[in-house]
């Protein structure tokens, strides 16, 4: 058994590094069988991702074979004779790390996380699934049930599906258009002798970038490259035939779904994503994001008119073709043929005289700053240098850098001209209805149960070679990188501050405590305004000034009662007076408070033609006992209700900075940044009493089961019950408790008992969603509706199982190295450094609280953990909100669905 030691420790260099806008050094060798091997060495956390590359996509399916890219990136989990399916689960589990995967219309990318100190284990498994995956068609049997699965819940997504249905009309015949899906059809059929041929062709040396990043040196990966992959034989790739890529033109895509706002999206084809047409690409990028600033025209005749409640580019890049949807949020009363000829009279206009300088320095300064903040993340970062090397012909990122510079602003100009003139395609998605008096409520469940598949075993016994166990068996040492200086200012405002100077970048995060009883009883609302408004100026920094400033800078920058900053350190005094003027001199203008009372008006009187909407209230008025302050919610009325006034009432007794935290994470001086948090807030005061915020105690709910009905074949089952608050000392215990229960992965009982054993749905979990009053848990799965009865019941079963049988040593040892393990492994990133500070402030937590983590653990024991489960768990008391078809539109939909990994 795998052991973790945890101390506590930063490593680090001088603070306030110099600014560099540069990639990370990288370094690579091949093999002499074609594997390129691409290195990042990256000392901030004791933490690597080994992660594999194989150019091969759905572009490189043959015709009728499609979908299959997707289903041998599943199969390469199914494990290989040296390590089964439930061996690789169960390594993972010991190391807490991350293991994922992915697939693209250009290539399918593998990535594990863990700690350092187990990157040669991790590239000797890669080289092992390379080289020996087992493809056995009973194994392709239960993986292509999930990859069907994934199909149809991606599809029947209305939004995916009318983007789907858009991008295949923009390039007809071809891959390129589809997504990585493939045919559904063409799954059905498919055979593991299909997938093998992929597998022989493209999982290949010559095929394959392996991309190591994190806490290593490259002469140990390239040394363990050599040991486990050089063995390898070279083997030529079969090239795909590839048709050409002829977009369409002129072309009308309609559609409706169950979605309370219409959506108008204009598709417009892009060059390739290819070193001959990367500039072109580039530049048509940058002409995007500066038409769309939040400073320009656009923002104006679409946003500020109330036209929409909002627009969003979604960028497809692809190899062979790449595209970009344009979509709008049309607001009520309005209509797509409006919204789209104001968007092109003033896309016309804006390329007949130019686009602003200054916006597309703004997209250049952008693209720039991201090799710098993809740093911020070990595996951001490898996924930045890996999808930059994956490929032949592609290159250093520094090179992307240069590129960008290169750029022109003609350049940028001609691009808007040559590729944003006429949409090839036009999607227009339309609400079934938009009254939401017609949105249909929920209704009672009927509550039979029956077990018809207790004698399914689990998949597959737990088989590792003898390099595997000796790989996890020995104890996992490295630091714990929460360590954050805790101080509160003479005003009231609680300052977490901690040095990390593995990159020259910041992270400001702010946050005032709010609570629901805040809002006036029939201004239910309010609080939610003065936040928007917030953003839209104060007495230095107007509307425009703000959004000028993150453009200058390079920087994210959010305003409201949450406010963030993120950008390079040496703008951090900058931004942190911006922030601090946000707060304390907000200007309220008139005209926005119209404006964004206007798009609340448009959100809340949609919102009950939403389902996701509609499953949540239903699950808070079944949990809630009437009268509790987490049932209040915004309604048309209390919107209409609220006035200006109302607005600066809130904001002068609620927005205090006795009621805030802020959180600085990055390249600083502690006493330098709390110098100048101190002078930038220091003149922030509050008047009268401070609030008190704190909720009620949740009483136990009675056994409520209600149904959303929505087109979904499949039903989303939402169980729940109160449960403990994040200050408890019992929380520590319900974690380690809820992980044993169900953690999401192969090593918990919900997932064995319910998916394994017994295949009744395709993945399930359970959580804990506590604040620092009280608690609310929750098991989550997606079924068939006819299995969702069953599993229910298992569900209940292994509850009390918890609460009768006591846990053996060992599966509780397990749970406590995963979460401690987990942990460590999750703080590879600053923004996830970031939240655990933030969840320090928030919740009172002590300064060391994740350093002690793992000493907290190792003394929990199992008769404390059934302990915590007869007092937290409530079988009999659990809340059943299920959202799918109506009990008459279910079919046959029999069949166990696994899992995805993507």
């Amino acid at each position: 058994m795998a052991a973790v030691i945890l101390s506590c420790g930063i490593r680090g260099v001088s603070a306030r590094a110099a600014d560099s806008s540069t990639a990370a050094p990288v370094q690579t060798l091949t093999l002499p069988n074609g594997l390129r091997i691409v290195v990042v060495e990256d000392h901030a956390a004791p933490v690597v991702q080994v992660a594999m590359w194989y150019r091969f996509g759905s572009d490189d399916e043959t015709p009728g074979k499609t979908g299959l890219a997707h289903g041998l990136e599943h199969m390469m989990f199914r494990g290989t004779s040296a390590l089964s399916s439930a061996g690789l689960d169960d390594l993972g589990a010991r190391l807490g790390g991350e293991f994922n995967a992915n697939t693209s219309n250009d290539d399918t990318h593998f990535y594990f996380v863990v700690p350092a100190d187990r990157m040669d284990l991790m590239v000797h498994v890669e080289a092992d699934r390379m080289r020996n995956l087992r493809l056995t068609e009973k194994d392709w049997s239960v993986e292509k049930k999930a990859v069907l699965s994934e199909y149809d819940r991606d599809y029947s997504n209305p939004i995916y599906g009318f983007l789907f249905s858009a991008n295949e009309k923009l390039f007809p015949n071809t891959p390129y258009g589809r997504p990585a899906l493939g045919v559904r059809n063409d799954i059905v059929k498919s055979t593991a002798a299909d997938l093998r041929t992929y597998y022989t062709n493209y999982y290949t040396p010559a095929n394959a970038t392996l991309v190591v990043t994190g806490d290593v040196q490259a002469a140990n990966v390239f040394a363990s490259a050599k040991r486990w992959f050089g063995v390898i034989p070279k083997r030529a790739v079969s090239a795909p035939h590839l048709v050409p890529a002829i977009p369409a033109t002129g072309v009308t895509v309609k559609a409706s779904a169950e979605f309370p706002f219409e959506i108008l999206d204009l598709a417009y084809a892009l060059p390739a994503n290819v070193p001959a047409t990367e500039a072109s690409l580039t530049a048509a990028q940058f002409a995007i994001e500066a038409l769309l600033n939040e400073r320009g025209p656009m923002r104006k005749a679409l946003v500020d008119s109330g036209l929409v409640l909002g627009y969003a580019p979604q960028e497809l890049l692809d190899r062979q073709a790449s595209a970009v949807h344009m979509l709008f949020y049309i607001a009520p009363g309005h209509t797509s043929a409006e919204v789209r000829k104001v968007f092109e009279s003033t896309l016309s206009e804006t390329v007949a005289k130019g686009i602003d300088p200054d916006f597309i320095e703004a997209a250049r300064r952008s693209a720039l700053r991201q090799q710098t903040y993809a740093r911020d993340s070990i595996s951001g970062l490898g996924d930045s240098v890996g999808s930059d090397y994956a490929f032949p012909g592609d290159r250093d990122p520094n090179a992307e850098d240069a590129l960008a510079r290169s750029i022109t602003v003609d350049q940028v100009n001609a691009a808007a001209k040559a590729f944003l003139a006429t949409p090839n395609v036009i999607g227009d998605l339309t609400p079934t209805t938009t009254d939401p008096a017609k949105a249909k409520p929920p209704t009672t469940l009927s509550g039979g149960v029956s077990d018809n598949f207790s004698g399914r075993q689990p998949d597959g016994p737990i088989v590792q070679a003898a390099w595997v166990k000796a790989g996890i068996k020995k104890p996992i040492a490295f630091s714990d990188n929460v360590a954050p200086r805790v101080s509160t200012l003479p005003n009231g405002i609680k300052l977490l501050i901690q040095e990390v100077h593995s990159n020259p970048t910041v992270i400001v995060y702010g946050s005032m405590r709010n609570s629901p009883t805040f809002d006036p009883p029939g201004k239910e609302g309010v609080g939610s305004i003065v936040s928007q408004l917030l953003g839209y100026g104060s007495a230095k920094y107007d509307f425009a000034a703000q959004h000028k400033l993150g453009d200058d800078l390079g920087a994210q920058l959010a305003f409201g009662r949450t406010f963030f900053a993120y950008g390079l350190s040496k703008d951090a005094n900058t931004f942190v007076d911006a922030l601090a003027d946000d707060v304390q001199h907000p200007l309220f203008p008139e005209n926005r408070f119209s404006l964004v009372r206007s798009q609340e008006l448009a959100s809340v009187s949609r919102r009950p033609l939403q389902p996701t909407y509609q499953s949540g209230r239903a699950f808070a008025e079944a949990l809630y006992p009437a009268g509790d302050p987490a049932l209040r919610e915004d309604t048309v009325a209390s919107i209409n209700a609220i006035t200006l006034d109302d607005v600066k009432s809130f904001a002068q007794a609620y927005d205090r900075p006795d009621l805030t935290s802020i959180v600085v994470i990055g390249d600083v001086d502690t006493a330098e940044i709390r110098a100048e948090i101190t002078a930038a807030f220091g003149g922030w005061t509050a008047t009268g009493p401070k609030p008190d915020p704190k909720l009620p105690p949740i009483p136990l709910p009675a056994p409520v089961s209600k149904l959303v009905t929505t087109q979904s074949k499949d039903e989303q089952v939402e169980l729940g019950t109160t449960a403990l608050a994040r200050t408890n000392p019992d929380y520590d215990a319900f974690a380690l408790m809820n992980s044993v229960l169900g953690n999401g992965s192969f090593d918990s009982r919900l997932m064995n008992e319910v998916r394994q054993k017994r295949g009744l749905v395709y993945g399930i979990s359970s959580s804990i969603s506590a604040g620092r009053d009280r608690g609310i848990f929750t098991v989550s799965f997606s079924s068939t509706p006819e299995k969702a009865n069953t599993a229910v019941s298992i569900v209940k079963a292994q509850l009390r199982r918890l609460q009768t049988q006591p846990i053996s040593a060992a599966e509780l040892n397990r749970q406590k190295i995963k979460l401690a393990a987990s942990s460590v492994v999750s703080q590879q990133s600053t923004f996830a450094l970031a939240g655990a500070l933030i969840n320090i402030a928030e919740n009172d937590l002590p300064a060391n609280y994740y350093a002690t983590l793992g000493a907290r653990y190792a003394k929990i024991t199992p008769s404390e953990i059934e302990r915590v489960a007869q007092t937290y768990l409530h079988p009999n008391h659990l809340v059943d909100i299920r959202t799918g078809p109506t009990p008459a539109s279910t079919g046959d939909h029999s069949g166990a669905r696994p899992p995805s990994r993507r």
